[in-house]
């Protein structure tokens, strides 16, 4: 049925049923411009629908368009909801009529039709023609529905602001102004023509439709700091006919950006057509800082934010440093920034990276500045940024002191290592710091021992011996072990234990104190090194004390502090902790929580109730198995990172002598507090480290330090606690009155109990229970110190006690406690004054604990008072004893001893010697070189196998000791004990006093050696000594020719020297050196024998026949004989080493160099001796045919050689008269006239400069003068100098350079170049002097004249052009063409002077003929006005008519 509707249709349409005309004359026009694909209705405005018109011919005629779509429309455009258009293609010539489907974007009206076309009709078209333009009618009828309507044209009107650039108001629009996309600001990139600056870009996005813009635009930029106008300029766009995607842009250097670092800078761009006057708004970029900005964690802190860091921090905050600029250099060797920083506050450190200990102790002090580096090499283009870092860490102030704000500033930049004026005055904005303080922990373990937790400080007890882990952290390496031994031991009634020694590790480091080798009450203590090596950086170790104890503090760079108070009977032990160890930490201290009742922890994490009886469980459970302590067992050794931090306190900002000088160390954020604030304080660590490093590079060494891996167990060992009364009589009642007389007696006490708020009650307490423990009133000492030790604690951990600083604004502890640290309360025989001692009359020492007027009381020699000789050079030996003061007077007396009748006797020889002081218990005294000298034997003078020192000791060097006997022996024959005896050895010898153990051969003669069980006395004679054997093989074979070198070998069994005779005459052509060399040197067959003899230096002799023959070379073929490497020589064993072309272990095979077949492309293969020939087919070459013969088809320029190369050829150099790339030659000119009409013929203009010519089919570089004088000149002399010319050089001097500005000279070649052209009768020649046509001129000459004529009548010369005002004369130019001067004795060489021998002014070159006279001169022109000018030139110009062949 549709399609019948359809055919009906068409016959109306064609044949005319219902249309009595044309209908491109009969139509009905609709000139709706709503109807545009570009006009989109919305959902209030009206809408078109064609359900009501009637069937007909349209002709659409719009402003919008007058066609109807043939592609899909969107739903909502052309003015309806379901836009209808037609698909296919419009009628293509007038009066044709064409059918077109009808379709409608309606989904909703047919879900399941074509996409875009879910309505279909049929309309016919028909192109129409009117004489005024071609149009299209549609037939057209009523739509099935609203809203349907038919569309036509995709024009749209204009919104307001912008005009029809087709003036009828629809698009094409044009706005009022150039609309532009974007304004992007790039950079900042370093200036590569403007050295030590960089640039910002300010770059337009712009895409004008060029084809509809009328006009040209016009951008308007301006620069923008902050508020601050900088810089702008007015950009015309170019022509947009020819222009295609041009963004404009502007530039802006960085010397208009002076004085405006730490701004942000900004493009601000506005834009109008040319022929307007309205401008657009502004569009501005996004604004861009420059200076510099801090970042953390990648984020930029602004000024008002900080950086918080506590105290406990693990790892720092870094902070990075961004420059948004480049270091822009003006030195080309490069440059950087140097950023100054200083802090207010010593709470916090920095880390530099990259700045290591070494580096800072290479820098001068001058040089210690606290600074950052940002450098050239830091700017990366990509991310528009340079940085650098530091990190930044709390300082362990060990102080209670609460948290702090501060500022970290950056000095004003005054001086750079870069571009000087662009940063000058610049200053970064200061960062803020916060640190925050956290907990610090200690605990102790005193007198017997009494134990104060970290968290809980009532004292608990322990009485048993052995290996206890005291503190241990279980964040870090840190751990104290602490040994108990047995006080009072012998005692039964009174077994009870103290510390007797202490060892620590940090890290790497393990340090043990320890007196548990000692006699109790006699001990001294023992300080050692037990890690493999020197301490770590940062790591110090301070000793004080008096004459009963020393003290012994151990800082390390971590915070932790051990302090150790040393006495004759134990020693008390301080633990300082720092707050990394907060809840991290276990032992028998207990927990460092703030919790004192949970610091009975075992180690399986389980508590003990928390009571003043300690359960024994507790003390087992950290006790240290046998084995496993400090003492025996190392730690491995890790791999422990050793930071550098720094502190950048001083007036960095204001200057001054100590401005911003940066101190660095390992240890610098562990504050000391107090470090040095008791007087007699020494730092000792550099002396542990020097003899840890002796210990560690020689076995050879005097270091006294006792093993630490001795036996430490007491199996008898059973605590008993005693009762009132001790067995002295000494009463609870006496001990208490006593101890409180003694506290009070202190300076420390009331200050302590009023000022730090220290428990005194508890220190009574301890002074009762150790005299009731030990039945000795020597022990308040104990408990006296103990209190002093936790009232400094307590004052250096309360911030709020400290004071200021007299010269500066620092806090330090306060005075008072300064003032009454007095050691040992100066032994209650003084006054504290000031923290020193005042010592009363008879008293001495710091402590005031020593007699003036009696010498120290010794106890024993270390070691047992033996020294022997072989084990240690024994020139220091260490005393034990009591009453020793730290003296620079301190002295010791050695007097020599021998052993005679039984007995240890002066000799009357004795000196005083240095001593150094150890330990309130121990010096060491420094001898002179022993008598001994093991290994020593000089026979000549009698030895020494043993001898004694009496030693005594003075503090004064007035009045000594007691004196203890040190025997230094030789152990090899001496046997000593500790009881002074001394005897000979078994199985050795004392010979001459000298030690030699059996078997010892005499250092003189190796055939005597001690025999003991012959003499002890003397030498006897070596009893076993084998003779000496030949190990070489007994044939020897060498070539008939040859000249045979043989070394010989053989072997003694005890390994001494030998030497080869042969007792017979050897037969000529051999010789036999002692040294084993045999030579045999006769030629020919022959075969021999011959007898060596081989001796040792004891007589004792071995005898070997050897047998001599020769034989022939077994190479074939020319082959040679040569030894075989590492075979050695003699025994008939040689290589073949061939001629070329032959191969096999004696050369016997020819080589067939084809058999490889080499010949590629099927060439033929000719074998040669060594070598083969390749015979190549056409087209292939090389010597294995393997290149294509690219030449072969001659492709090169004839003449010029053609060579094969791989993957094609090459041409060689043009022949001669020729020039180009051999492939394609030109024929040169003859002259530079010629070259000048060439370049004119072709349209060109000629420059001067040089050229190639062709001189006589010789290719020739000249100079051309094509702008002068008509151009077309050959420069044939430059006359600068006289120095260089003579006779002959005149024809030719640096004839390849031709040049204005040095001697040059081709006057020979000058005939030949006058000679291309055709004669005119005449040619042209050019003089000139001083500058380019000046002082010369223009001359013509007949063509028969010459320039290297010899003769001065050439003066048939007529002056065409004259440079400046002269005349000839003289001492002028002549009137005649310049002429070769050959009289060798006049200086002209080339000259126009008619007699040079009297005037030779007009000499265009010179000789100063090796004459001073005329050295440093030029060759005289024109007296007055020109006369030795610089230069003089020589031109020539040949005329022709026509190119000469």
């Amino acid at each position: 049925m549709r399609a019948f509707v359809l055919l009906a249709l068409a016959f109306q349409v064609l044949h005319g049923t219902g249309f009595a005309q044309d209908p491109c004359h009969a139509y009905i026009t609709v000139s709706d411009p709503m109807r545009s694909t570009g006009y989109t209705v919305g959902q209030t405005d009206p809408q078109l629908c064609d359900n009501r018109l009637y069937r007909g011919w349209y002709r659409f005629n719009s402003p919008a368009g007058n066609e109807m779509p043939n592609s899909c429309v969107d739903q909502y455009r052309c003015g309806t909801t379901f836009p209808v258009w037609a698909r296919g293609t419009h009628p293509q010539t007038v009066g044709s009529v064409v059918a077109m489907t009808l379709c409608a974007n309606a989904a909703s009206m047919n879900p399941d039709g074509e996409t875009c076309c879910h309505w279909q009709g049929i309309t016919y078209v028909k192109k129409c023609d009117n004489d005024v333009e071609p149009f299209y009618i549609y037939f057209l009828d009523r739509l099935p529905g609203c809203y349907m309507a038919y569309c036509a044209g995709d024009r749209y009107q204009c919104p307001d602001g912008q005009t029809s650039t087709a003036d009828d108001g629809y698009s094409p629009c044009s706005s009022e102004f150039p609309v532009f996309d974007a304004v992007t600001l790039n950079g900042p990139t370093v200036s590569q023509d403007q050295p030590g600056h960089f640039k910002f870009e300010c770059e337009v996005t712009y895409n004008p439709d060029f084809d509809l813009q009328r006009d040209q635009t016009i951008f308007f930029f301006t620069w923008v700091v902050d508020s601050d106008y900088v810089g702008g300029e007015e950009q015309l766009l170019p022509n947009p006919e020819t222009t295609d995607g041009w963004d404009p842009s502007s530039w802006i250097s960085s010397d208009k950006l002076v004085d405006h670092f730490g701004k942000k800078i900004r493009c601000d761009v506005r834009s109008k057509w040319t022929h307007k006057t309205v401008q657009s708004p502004v569009v501005s970029s996004v604004p861009y800082f420059i200076g510099i900005k801090l970042e953390l964690d990648g984020q930029e802190l602004r000024t008002t934010e900080g950086v918080t860091v506590a105290e406990n921090d693990a790892t720092a905050k870094t902070v990075t440093v961004v420059s948004t600029v480049p270091i822009t250099c003006i030195n080309p060797n490069g440059c950087h920034l140097m950023i100054e920083l200083e802090t207010e506050e010593t709470d916090v450190v920095l880390e530099i990276p990259g700045l290591t200990a070494a580096q800072i102790a290479q820098m001068g002090p001058t040089m210690r500045k606290c600074e950052i580096a940002l450098r050239e090499s830091h700017w990366d283009p990509a991310t528009k940024r340079a940085s650098t870092e530091y990190n930044l860490l709390a300082v362990r102030d060990m102080v209670n002191d609460g948290d702090h704000d501060f500022l970290l500033k950056f000095k004003e930049f005054s001086y750079v290592h870069a571009n000087d004026n662009l940063w000058d005055g610049y200053q970064i904005p200061p960062l803020r710091i916060r640190t925050v303080d956290k907990p610090t922990g200690w605990c102790s373990s005193t007198g017997d021992p009494h134990y104060k937790a970290m968290d809980r400080k009532a004292y608990y007890h322990r009485y048993d011996v052995g290996t206890y882990i005291m503190y241990k952290s279980t964040l870090r390496f840190f751990e104290v072990q602490a040994r108990l031994w047995p006080c009072n031991f012998g005692r039964p009634d009174r077994a009870v234990t103290c510390n007797c020694g202490v060892a620590v590790r940090e890290n790497n480091d393990v340090i043990i104190i320890d007196l548990c080798q000692g006699v109790y009450g006699r001990a001294s203590p023992d300080l050692t090194i037990k890690s493999p090596h020197p301490l770590a950086h940062g790591t110090r170790i301070t000793r004080s004390g008096g004459s009963t104890s020393s003290t012994y503090t151990i800082y390390f760079p971590s915070g932790s502090k051990l302090t150790v108070n040393t006495y004759t009977t134990g020693m008390d032990i301080t633990i300082h902790v720092p707050s990394d160890d907060f809840e991290k930490c276990e032992g028998l201290c207990g927990n460092f929580d703030l919790d004192p009742d949970n610091d009975f922890q075992m180690p399986d994490g389980t508590f003990l109730p928390s009571d003043d009886n300690l359960p024994n469980a507790l003390f087992e459970a950290w006790k240290v198995n046998p084995g496993g302590s400090f003492w025996e067992t190392v730690p491995d050794q890790l791999p422990f990172a050793e930071h550098q931090y720094c502190t950048c306190m001083g007036d960095a900002l204001y200057g001054g002598e100590d401005a911003n000088k940066i101190e660095c160390g390992s240890d610098l954020r562990a504050a000391k507090t107090d470090y040095g604030i008791q007087s007699g304080v020494i730092d000792i660590t550099e002396t542990q480290n020097n003899r840890k490093r002796r210990k560690r590079d020689t076995n050879y060494h005097d270091e006294d330090d006792e093993d630490t891996d001795y036996d430490f167990s007491f199996p008898n060992f059973v605590p008993i606690i005693p009762n009132w009364p001790t067995p002295s009589g000494i009463t609870e009642q006496l001990a208490e009155a006593f101890c409180k007389q003694a506290i009070q007696n202190s300076s420390m006490a009331t200050f302590c109990a009023d000022q730090a708020d220290v428990d005194i009650f508890s220190t009574v307490v301890q002074c009762i229970e150790d005299i009731k423990l030990s039945d000795d009133k020597q022990w308040a000492t104990a408990a006296l110190s103990s209190m002093e030790q936790e009232c400094t604690t307590s004052v250096l951990a309360n911030i709020s006690m400290y004071e200021t600083n007299e010269n500066s604004s620092t806090p330090v502890p306060p005075k008072a406690l300064v003032e009454k640290l007095c050691l040992n309360q100066c032994s209650f025989r003084g006054t504290c004054v000031n923290g020193e001692c005042v010592c009363d009359e008879g008293s001495i020492g710091k402590d005031c604990g020593v007699s003036a007027n009696t010498g120290p009381t010794v106890w024993d020699l270390k070691r047992g008072g033996l020294c022997d000789i072989r084990q240690r050079p024994c020139e220091k030996v260490s005393v034990r004893g009591i009453g020793l003061i730290e003296s620079d007077n301190l002295t010791c007396r050695a007097s020599e001893a021998k052993f005679e009748n039984g007995a240890w006797r002066k000799t009357g020889v004795s000196y005083q010697t240095s001593a150094t002081f150890e330990s309130f218990a121990e010096i060491a005294c420094h001898l002179p070189p022993a008598n001994i000298q093991p290994g020593r034997y000089q026979p000549a003078e009698n030895g020494i196998p043993s001898y004694g020192l009496f030693i005594s000791i003075s503090n004064e060097g007035v009045y000594f000791s007691d004196e203890l006997l040190l025997i230094i022996y030789d152990s090899v024959c001496q046997e000593c004990n500790e009881d002074g005896h001394c005897s000979l050895k078994d199985n050795s010898c004392l010979i001459r006093g000298y030690c030699f153990a059996d078997d010892d051969p005499n250092p003189t003669d190796w055939c005597q050696q001690c025999l003991s069980n012959s003499s002890i006395s003397d030498w006897s004679r070596r009893e076993d000594n084998r003779a000496p054997f030949i190990t070489s093989s007994p044939n020897i074979t060498k070539l008939h020719q040859e000249s045979l070198i043989v070394m010989l070998t053989a072997q003694d069994p005890e390994g001494r020297p030998i030497t080869f005779s042969s007792m017979q005459q050897l037969p000529h052509g051999v010789t036999l050196i002692p040294g084993g060399v045999l030579h045999w040197s006769a030629h020919g067959p022959t075969s021999l024998a011959i007898d060596v003899t081989v001796t040792d230096e004891c007589g004792a002799q071995g005898l070997q026949n050897l047998f001599l023959s020769t034989m022939p070379c077994p190479c074939y073929n020319g082959g040679h004989c040569v030894p075989i490497h590492g075979i050695p020589t003699g025994q008939g064993h040689y290589d073949c080493h061939c001629e070329n072309g032959f191969t096999g272990s004696q050369c016997e095979t020819d080589i067939d160099e084809c058999q490889s077949s080499p010949c590629q492309n099927n060439g033929i293969c000719i074998d040669q001796a060594n070598s083969f020939i390749c015979n190549c087919p056409f087209g292939f070459t090389g010597d294995d045919c393997g290149l294509v013969d690219a030449c072969a088809p001659n492709p090169c320029f004839p003449g010029a050689a053609c060579q094969n190369q791989l993957g094609g050829y090459v041409c060689g150099d043009c022949p001669p008269g020729y020039d180009g790339d051999g492939s394609t030659c030109e024929e040169l000119p003859f002259s530079c006239n010629e070259k000048y009409r060439q370049i004119s013929d072709n349209g060109g203009s000629p420059s001067d400069g040089v050229y190639k010519i062709n001189i006589d089919w010789q290719t020739t570089p000249v100079y051309c003068d094509m702008s002068r004088d008509g151009g077309g000149w050959t420069l044939i002399v430059t006359s600068m100098s006289m120095g260089v010319w003579d006779k002959v050089n005149i024809l030719s001097y640096n004839e390849d350079s031709p040049t204005l500005h040095g001697d040059y000279s081709i006057l020979g070649q000058a005939d030949r170049i006058k000679a291309t052209g055709v004669s005119a009768g005449f040619f042209e020649y050019r003089l000139e002097a001083e500058a380019p046509s000046r002082w010369g001129g223009v001359w013509q000459a007949p063509i028969d004249y010459s320039f290297t004529h010899k003769i001065n009548d050439q003066t048939n010369v007529s002056l065409v052009t004259k440079f400046d005002d002269w005349d000839y004369g003289s001492r002028s130019i002549g009137h005649r063409m310049p002429w070769i001067v050959e009289n060798p004795d006049f200086p002209a060489v080339l000259t126009t002077a008619e007699s040079p021998g009297i005037e030779w002014f007009g000499t265009v070159v010179g000789s100063d003929l090796g004459l001073s006279i005329f050295q440093n001169m030029a060759a005289p022109w024109i007296q007055s006005k020109a006369g030795t000018p610089s230069y003089i030139w020589y031109w020539l110009r040949e005329l022709r008519s026509a190119r000469k062949e």
